[in-house]
């Protein structure tokens, strides 16, 4: 305790900076959304995180293992419930909008027990027991089965998404299997299923629902973990199931038509859509985008004759959770803010903001629940439907992206070499023109004699400055193992009168007469400097290419190994090898 305080205390500028910060960006957020809304998110925050306990657990060895993280949510209220199965699911969009690991968290204790022997049912627990905080759950039948294990699939796969960790996808597939299995046995004929707070429902619409959209979710776990075979038996599965659906679940007035609360009720029949959501928000796209807007329409035409609406027609039972879900699938802004005032006007008249009341004497239970995480049902919406958009955007643009950066390469690749081509042209023709001119026998001609001409009319001094660079420059090349570059022994042949000034001014042949000396014509004494610059290059090749050759004709070299000698003797072995 005393470190946690000091933790507190040393922290508290950066903490209250950052608690500020999350403040204006959820309230900034809602506020986008409806005026009535960022108050409903405000409640519901510290009563959801209020209602949750984070566990590490004690090795063998005394030491926490901090790796181990698991979350427990309490009920809330007089049952003491740990970890009840739809208190999660509603309460899940506050943890999928604020940290989608905590949902991890909340899901990875109810997993674990359904791994050990404690538990044998084909489908998913409840709770994992009701005396908080003793997790003491024992193996006992429940008429939940549908809810609850199309909530887990659901949730694991929300999580999945929304975290980018697939690790309980994988860990726990086979369990997670079997429930797809049993709603596959089970979802459309829920005959003795229960809805909770609702008691046994017989064949309801939502709790069906529920199920084909579980169903799919156990698809895209399939897919995701490389299972193909499952992901495509139980996506085909869930179409049909979902057709179905479509035929049963809705009433047959054609001018008011909408979901009925019971497969075969009477057209009067109706139920708070409250599971289309489960769509929505895993964009499955089971339902028909028009039955939204029927839907949509239905509940416009209730308000107008009721304040608040009950969780179906047949009940008096208000569910602020099953309201806010309902809410985030509404088509219309009118009905949204309708559904949205309906529960800040039950949060304005009671004191600690419960989610559970009867309309005929407005009385509440559940008071301070997690479950008034459904919320940020909307705010979690909006935050899926955009990363899903981003992410779809990213893939759409890869393709295109690719081609075009190949296209570019390879483009510019076609470019690089054209210009190879028209540059190694241009040095051939160069070469052959200067080959021509030069009539030359066969034989490269001296470096220097062909350059150092000079025409006729300049005086003695200057012919013997040009004999004496040239016979410097013959000097110098005719050192062993010396090879000056091409730039200098260009400039070496200016120095020696290769190329007077006149040949850099452009000046023609006419102005230096038409005798020849040697193999070189006399007036073409003004060469280009182009021309120049290739015949050193290739001069430079064949030097290169000639002692390669001489190179490997000689012996390779030896080395001997100096043993342990005098000083002197260390001395001449470091000479004679330097010199070599």
């Amino acid at each position: 305790m005393p470190d946690a305080i000091d933790a507190f205390v040393q922290d508290f500028d950066s903490a209250s900076s950052r608690a500020s910060a999350l403040d204006d960006r959820i309230v900034n957020a809602a506020s986008s959304i409806s005026p009535g809304y960022p108050d409903l998110v405000a409640l519901s925050s510290r009563q959801t995180i209020g209602g949750t306990e984070v566990t590490i657990s004690k090795g063998a060895d005394g030491n926490w293992n901090t790796s181990d993280v698991q979350m427990f949510l309490k009920s809330v209220g007089t049952k003491k419930r740990v970890s009840p199965v739809e208190i999660i699911f509603n309460s899940f969009p506050f943890f999928l909008y604020l940290n989608p690991s905590y949902c991890g968290y909340l899901l990875v204790p109810l997993l674990d027990f359904h791994v050990t022997s404690r538990w044998s049912q084909p489908y998913a627990v409840n709770d994992l027991g009701s005396a908080y905080p003793n997790a003491t759950k024992a193996d006992m039948p429940h008429p939940l089965g549908i809810e609850q294990s199309g909530n887990m699939l659901i949730m694991t796969l929300g999580h999945a998404r929304a975290s980018g960790d697939n690790t309980l996808l994988s860990r726990y597939y086979g369990l997670l299997r079997g429930w797809g299995d049993y709603l596959v046995d089970n979802t459309m004929n829920p005959a003795n299923q229960s809805l909770p707070t609702l008691g046994i429902q017989p064949n309801s619409t939502q709790l069906s629902l529920k199920g084909i959209v579980g169903i799919k979710a156990m698809s895209e776990i399939g897919q995701i973990v490389g299972m193909n075979d499952d992901a495509t038996r139980f996506s085909d599965i869930a179409s049909q199931y979902s057709s179905s659906w479509h035929s049963l679940a809705l009433s047959s007035d054609t001018g008011n038509q909408h979901i009925v609360s019971n497969f075969g009720d009477a057209d009067s029949s109706w139920s708070l859509a409250y599971n289309l959501y489960t769509d929505k928000l895993l964009q499955t796209n089971l339902i028909n985008s028009d039955i939204y807007q029927l839907q949509t329409s239905y509940y416009n035409q209730l308000f107008s004759s009721m304040a608040a609406l009950p969780a179906n027609s047949a009940s008096d039972r208000v569910n602020s959770a099953w309201v806010m879900l309902s809410a985030a699938t509404v088509t219309e802004t009118t009905v949204r803010d309708l559904l949205i005032g309906q529960v800040s006007n039950q949060a304005k008249s009671t004191q600690f903001f419960p989610f559970l009341g009867n309309l005929s004497n407005t009385s509440y239970v559940g008071w301070s629940s997690p479950a008034q995480g459904s919320m940020f049902s909307l705010l979690a919406l909006n935050a899926t439907e955009k990363r899903d958009s981003t992410q779809s955007k990213k893939a759409s643009t890869i393709g295109p992206v690719v081609g075009g950066v190949v296209g570019g390469i390879a483009f510019f690749a076609f470019i690089i070499f054209a210009a190879l081509l028209w540059q190694r042209r241009k040095r051939r023709q160069l070469a052959q023109r200067l080959e021509y001119e030069l009539n030359t026998d066969g034989n490269y001609p001296s470096l220097v004699a062909p350059y150092s001409y000079q025409p006729q009319g300049q005086d003695q001094e200057q012919r013997l400055r040009a004999s004496r660079s040239s016979h410097t420059l013959q000097e110098t090349y005719s050192q062993p193992g010396i090879i000056p570059s091409s730039k200098a022994r260009l400039e070496a042949l200016l120095a020696a009168g290769g190329v007077s000034s006149n040949a850099s001014s452009g000046c023609n042949d006419e102005e230096h007469g038409s005798s020849e000396t040697g193999s070189v014509h006399a007036g073409r004494v003004g060469v280009p400097p182009e021309y120049l610059g290739l015949r050193v290059e290739v001069d430079d090749l064949r030097r290169v290419v000639q002692e390669m050759q001489t190179e490997r004709l000689d012996a390779p070299p030896e080395y001997q190994v100096v043993q342990e000698r005098g000083a002197d003797a260390q001395q001449t072995a470091s000479q004679e090898q330097t010199q070599d």
